[in-house]
């Protein structure tokens, strides 16, 4: 009995040798063809040709559904493509299969989170960034979830953030964190209450002594509740923080030493500064300040001075604006030419009409400066 048993079981164990070593070989040919083709895919990515790297990543994931790292890939390229709806898809899936609390189900929410903010969905992006931040805190994920309380005004939660980005020793924010602050004043004081603004006022200054813009605000909110020594305290304190600044100062200036009936010393100052300056742009505001006071007289030295210095165009207009002779040809000038104010980002070269703390296109916080041009008309 015992013979016929081993004959019967003989081609059994036979066929199932044959069939583990067929399995593993199959797995292994193709482990092979997909790692070759993950290759193949990276290369068409290096050379930006993301059509034909789509397809190979499709490919793989048709044949090797068991590798996240090539789904991923895949995502990602989906998103840069603009097919955020496919990328959305795909890290759906995906996060339904990963086991909870692992690495890659940290890696699938952060694209999709991702995806969610390329789509624009915000508050999505929002949530899931938030839970990774609860489990498993990383810079990447800070930074991207800085970027979103921006984009959507969550001010009170990006200065918290952004306090805790300093504290992780990942850089320094006290920039962005007087400009918060900057933006939580604006909104206190449009709810009336001008104690808070002020409070939020002057915390970004000991945050930022550098925050032109938190004493432009005080000067403004000073200047709009009477109280014009204080007004004129901050918009000065501008001199010393940027001079390029400066000139979208003095119109407010201008009003406090007017309700305060103190014309000569505004006039003294003006004077000091305009002779000790080289910015054309400053030394023209200066002159417009004098002449709104009634100090015409003043403003035709200070422009003259300043022609010694330099022979800016500008100042070549200001004079013939002011009645200053300074060549024959100068009405020709005059009306050839005609200066407007452009400000400008410094880290991505964004230009508009009017200032702007906060650029549109790179979203860099107080990176506008202020540049008066001429421009030429066309004739």
């Amino acid at each position: 009995m015992a013979e016929w048993l081993v004959i019967f079981l003989l081609p059994f164990a036979a066929w199932s040798g044959w069939w583990v070593a067929m399995r593993r070989e199959a797995r292994l040919l193709r482990h092979d063809r997909s790692r070759a083709a993950y290759f193949d895919g990276l290369s068409y990515l290096l050379n930006d040709q993301t059509d034909k790297a789509v397809e190979i990543f499709v490919a793989i994931a048709e044949f090797d559904h068991q590798t996240i790292e090539n789904q991923l890939t895949l995502g990602r390229l989906f998103r840069r493509r603009g097919e955020v709806d496919r990328a959305l898809h795909l890290h759906k899936q995906l996060e339904q299969q990963a086991d909870p609390g692992s690495l890659q189900k940290y890696d699938i929410l952060f694209e999709l989170g991702e995806d969610y903010r390329y789509a624009g969905m915000f508050a999505q992006a929002q949530d899931i960034f938030e839970s990774l931040m609860d489990t498993r805190p990383q810079q990447r994920v800070m930074e991207v979830l800085l970027g979103l309380y921006e984009r959507t005004g969550n001010w009170q939660q990006a200065r918290e953030l952004a306090e805790r980005w300093q504290s992780s020793g990942y850089g320094d924010q006290s920039a962005a964190l007087a400009n918060y602050d900057c933006e939580q004043a604006v909104e206190a004081r449009a709810k009336g209450n001008a104690e808070a603004a002020l409070r939020l006022l002057k915390a970004a200054l000991q945050r930022d002594a550098g925050c032109v813009r938190s004493n432009v605000l005080l000067g403004k909110y000073f200047l709009e509740d009477g109280q014009y020594v204080q007004a004129l305290h901050a918009l000065q304190s501008i001199a010393q923080q940027s001079e390029v600044h400066l000139p979208d100062a003095l119109p407010m200036m201008t009003k406090a030493y007017q309700a305060l009936d103190r014309e000569e010393e505004y006039r003294e100052w003006l004077c000091e500064l305009g002779n000790n300056s080289n910015k054309a742009r400053l030394i023209i505001a200066i002159a417009d300040a004098l002449k709104s006071i009634e100090r015409t007289d003043a403003a035709v030295a200070v422009l003259s001075k300043a022609l010694e210095r330099t022979d800016s165009p500008l100042l070549i207009w200001a004079c013939l604006q002011f009645g200053v002779d300074i060549a024959v040809r100068g009405k020709e000038i005059m009306a050839a030419i005609k200066p407007q104010t452009v400000y400008q980002c410094q880290v991505c070269g964004f230009r508009q009409q009017h200032q702007c703390w906060h650029c549109p296109a790179c979203f860099e916080w107080s990176s506008f400066t202020a540049a008066l041009e001429l421009k030429v008309e066309q004739r």
